[in-house]
């Protein structure tokens, strides 16, 4: 059948086509750290700590926290409704920080580039950090960007013996896009160069002695300045991207594009070269990447395993200030009935549908537009090319122009050879034989909600081809899985069919499921995952009395072995931590709290339980 789609959870594997680092830029030889809170959180229940961030460049330079008390929050909806990880502000021992070991490729370079995507919530004067590797201040440092007097951001390179301040002041609850770029190579007189939402400070770069990074022995902190510094970083971090080279414009600028598109930051106009990101063109905001080309350099090439299934590549017609920056929507690659315009039987195409914006200052761009079945869907082998059409239209709706028939297929990916492009518009893949030709697209739904009975799971396929049988998977963390049941599948239909099972034991809290579909030849494939969440038999803990004033009291019920308790206030901040749960009633000294709303969070494992008090 080959039809099921990922995504949620999905583990990407970087695609042999394009670069691999984020929107297409770099890959892992350069793009050394990618941290981005919507993937490899190690919770993602909003409110709970987080003990790991796992590093998405390929590298592993996974930031972790072991310690309870210093370990930060996952967010669910902080930035344009993505989430993002909170540091809480609570200064001293308990300041939150995540670690990355010391790695030769976190620094041993002549070039850097950051880009940090962040929701400053604190500023003071005190050394409030983003990102930073060095033992202390001027020591075996490597590079800081941090917020300091005045609420602006400062920059060290290779110790503080060059440090600079933004010329501009930040505020506080504001998203800013920050970008930090260092170019060993360049003069000593304008070597590193900081960007506030894509707009160069002060309109020049700024002077660094050093002409190259050594290889220190520091570890690599986020949240704090160095992990003996009890000064924390008050706010919000939803992205963070360390590439060891100074990228050139090119790059930079589609980087830009694609956090500005994804996070609702409003960039310089001049940078801005994505308009598929407004509500007006339907907000294709996700996994944008671009190629491009200026004087400084180019950006050659996409991937399909960044933008969702979608590769790519330059073959002639670009000059300098260049561009094609694209991205499609959110969603599941099903199937669509949106096929007007075409020609054939049987004919169907992706729903999922890229928003391509072109900057064009000459000759017309010609592109390769590689579609690669297992980045957009799951593994297929597909055949005729002919039958595989391009498909453009110039606005949301109406009928689909096919532009050309493929031109080859290599494994499972299906690429459309030399495309002249010379206006924005959507584009996407469509068959005009779907049984001989096929797309992975038949998943129509996935659903789980909890019943009397247990956990009720359903799922429709729009047609299917040579499938056996389902596999109903169940999780407790969304990571390790076991079989609950087999469910016959269709065999080979092009009529909607529709599927049912039960769950009749689901984990306590938070249960993950997901679909294994086998076809006759015993190939396999993996939907994406699914949570849904059962209340308990009762709560965990009982707050009194509520309203507060000098006590919080709290009554611990069941097994509390592994539980975590944490108060924070209106705006998430943590004003206590409890780690004994063991006797069964438990007294918080609350007199120092200031009188409001607070939420008290008690974290066991991937399960949080929240009861909400007021302090008078």
């Amino acid at each position: 059948m080959k039809s099921i789609i990922l995504f949620l959870f999905c583990i990407t594997t970087h695609s042999l086509f394009g670069q691999s680092g984020p929107a297409s830029v770099g890959t892992s030889a350069n793009n050394t750290l990618w941290l981005k809170a919507n993937a490899g959180t190690s919770t993602v229940t909003d409110g709970a700590a987080i003990s790991t961030w796992a590093d998405q460049s390929g590298n592993s330079n996974n930031a972790v926290q072991g310690t309870g008390a210093l370990q930060p929050l996952y967010r669910a909806s902080v930035i344009n409704g993505m989430p993002a990880i909170q540091f809480d502000n609570v200064a001293g021992a308990n300041a939150d920080v995540l670690v990355v070991p010391d790695n030769n490729n976190l620094d041993n370079t002549t070039g850097l580039t950051i880009f940090a995507v962040t929701q400053p919530n604190t500023l003071d004067g005190n050394a409030r950090s983003i990102v930073s590797k060095r033992v202390n201040v001027g020591s075996q440092e490597s590079y800081m960007l941090f917020f300091l007097t005045a609420n602006k951001i400062n920059v060290d390179i290779d110790g503080n013996g060059d440090r600079f301040a933004s010329t501009a002041a930040v505020a506080i609850n504001t998203n800013y896009l920050i970008g930090l770029v260092y170019n060993g190579a360049s003069a000593m007189a304008s070597r590193a160069s900081l960007y506030v939402n894509e707009t160069l400070d002060g309109g020049a770069a700024r002077s660094e002695t050093s002409a190259a990074i050594p290889n220190y022995l520091s570890d690599l902190t986020i949240g704090l300045t160095n992990v003996a510094d009890g000064r924390p970083y008050g706010g919000h971090i939803a992205e963070l991207i360390l590439y060891t080279k100074a990228l050139n414009v090119a790059e930079r600028i589609i980087v830009s594009n694609y956090l500005s598109a994804k996070y609702n930051i409003s960039i310089l106009a001049a940078s801005d070269l994505y308009a598929g990101d407004t509500p007006g063109n339907g907000d294709f905001d996700f996994e944008v990447a671009g190629v491009g080309t200026d004087a400084s350099g180019s950006n050659l090439s996409s991937s399909s395993a960044i933008t969702g299934g979608l590769a790519i590549t330059q073959v002639s017609g670009f000059q300098n200030n260049d561009y094609l920056i694209f991205g499609h929507q959110a969603g599941q690659n099903v199937a669509s009935s949106d096929v007007g315009g075409m020609t054939g039987t049987n004919n169907s195409r992706w729903n999922r549908v890229w928003y391509c914006d072109i900057t064009n200052a000459g000759a017309n761009e010609n592109i390769d537009m590689t579609f690669d079945m297992s980045d957009g869907g799951n593994t297929i082998v597909p055949s005729v090319a002919s039958n595989y059409v391009l498909l453009y239209r110039a606005g949301l709706s109406g009928n689909w122009t096919e532009l050309v028939a493929a031109s080859s297929i290599a494994g499972d990916r299906i690429t459309f050879a030399g495309v002249t492009v010379t206006a924005d518009g959507y584009f996407t893949i469509g068959t005009r034989d779907q049984i001989n030709s096929p797309l992975p697209i038949q998943l129509v739904d996935f659903t789980a909600r909890p019943t009397e009975k247990g956990i009720e799971l359903s799922w429709r396929t729009e047609t299917e081809l040579n499938n056996n049988y389902f596999t109903v998977e169940r999780s407790m963390d969304g990571v390790n899985f076991e079989t609950i049941m087999d469910v016959p599948g269709g065999g080979t239909s092009t009529r909607s069919l529709t599927y049912q099972a039960t769950d009749r034991s689901p984990y306590p809290g938070r249960s993950y499921y997901r679909l294994k579909q086998t076809d006759f030849d015993g190939a396999d494939t993996f939907s994406g995952i699914i949570g849904v969440y059962t209340e308990s038999a009762k709560p965990i803990f009982i707050v009194f009395p509520n309203p507060a004033t000098q006590t919080i009291n709290l009554r611990v019920e069941g097994d509390t072995r592994n539980v975590i308790l944490k108060i924070v206030d209106s705006n998430g901040r943590a004003v206590a931590f409890s780690y004994s749960c063991t006797d069964s009633l438990l007294s918080i000294n609350s007199s120092s709290f200031q009188k409001g709303l607070y939420v008290i969070h008690a974290i066991n494992g991937t399960t949080t339980w929240s009861q909400r008090v007021v302090i008078e």
